[in-house]
């Protein structure tokens, strides 16, 4: 190794340009991604590590991806199994947060992992606003939506693809597959009384890789278009439509005009029953016809018809 004789008072700035002894002790624990986070809150179960532990199972099941995490193997002096985790990781998958800000630990992290100009793809976990020493680092990055479960999934795509298109272009695993392609495009029509039940259905059609058209998602994404463009565009571009049926959803005006119009132009409509006690009729009972519905007015029935639910999603879809 290099002696670099320095004066008393300088400091070192360049990157070291030759494995440590720890680093090179380490390098078989190659990992192509790093999850930096802070772990949340204890009175609430620790729901950043959840939902981080939850997306490291997603690239390493779906993208194929070796991802390292501070649950494992941290037997013996933190701080170096830290900077080994930092030196053996291609990406740093960074999910900041306040508590992330104002970690010791995260901020030793971020700081050495730009020491070692480690590329970085930044995941937002709360509604924060970087400052100090982490808006430095992050500043000019772009970052992905993680603040719920489904805006993860939503996000995991694109995830995929950051991490892809900063991984090193040759090494042991060369090319990594990125996440399926989406089975398709679902449009949830609902009544609003019935908002909860279509959220929970568009988290569960996310988890099996579906692209998802829900209003409240898309009214943010289409700022400024009507809201009746906006649904047409919905319907015109899904390959089927879960129409939450209820006595409410008769009732109302916009409800029947989502349904029309997917009938009009013969998108697969799939009927899933929200009110138990409910018997389709009317215009909506000649639009449903014969067809068979799923149960869905319950969180249990939801689990047990879901497999259903799926299956007639896919068969519409071929």
């Amino acid at each position: 190794m290099e002696v670099i004789h320095m004066e008393a008072g300088q400091i070192l700035h360049q990157r070291p340009a030759t494995l440590t002894s720890d680093m090179a002790a380490s390098k078989k624990d190659h990992y192509d991604v790093m999850i930096s986070y802070s772990w949340g809150n204890k009175e609430e179960d620790f729901p950043c590590q959840k939902r981080m532990l939850k997306l490291k199972k997603e690239l390493e099941e779906t993208a194929g991806l070796k991802v390292w995490m501070d649950v494992e193997k941290m037997r013996g002096n933190k701080l170096r199994k830290m900077s080994q985790a930092v030196e053996g990781s291609d990406v740093i998958l960074m999910c900041t947060s306040a508590r992330y800000q104002s970690s010791n630990d995260c901020e030793k992290e971020a700081n050495y992992a730009d020491y070692w100009e480690k590329p970085l793809v930044h995941l937002k976990y709360d509604n924060h606003k970087p400052s100090s020493w982490l808006g430095i680092l992050i500043c000019n990055e772009i970052y992905y939506d993680v603040r719920t479960d489904a805006a993860m999934m939503k996000n995991l795509p694109e995830i995929v693809k950051a991490i892809n298109e900063k991984l090193p272009s040759t090494g042991s695993k060369g090319t990594v597959s990125s996440k399926p392609v989406s089975k398709g495009r679902v449009f949830i029509s609902y009544q609003w009384a019935d908002q909860r039940r279509a959220m929970k259905l568009r988290d569960e059609l996310i988890q099996d890789s579906y692209k998802v058209l829900l209003d409240i998602d898309m009214m943010d994404e289409g700022a400024g278009t009507s809201i009746l463009e906006v649904m047409a565009n919905a319907v015109e571009n899904a390959d089927a439509v879960l129409v939450l049926i209820s006595k409410r959803y008769k009732s109302s005006v916009n409800c029947r005009a989502e349904v029309s119009y997917a009938y009009e132009r013969k998108v697969p409509i799939i009927p899933l029953k929200v009110d138990a006690d409910y018997i389709p009729d009317g215009w909506l009972g000649f639009m449903i016809g014969s067809a068979l519905y799923y149960r869905v007015d319950t969180d249990e029935r939801l689990s047990e018809s879901w497999p259903a639910i799926r299956r007639a999603i896919d068969e519409k879809n071929r």
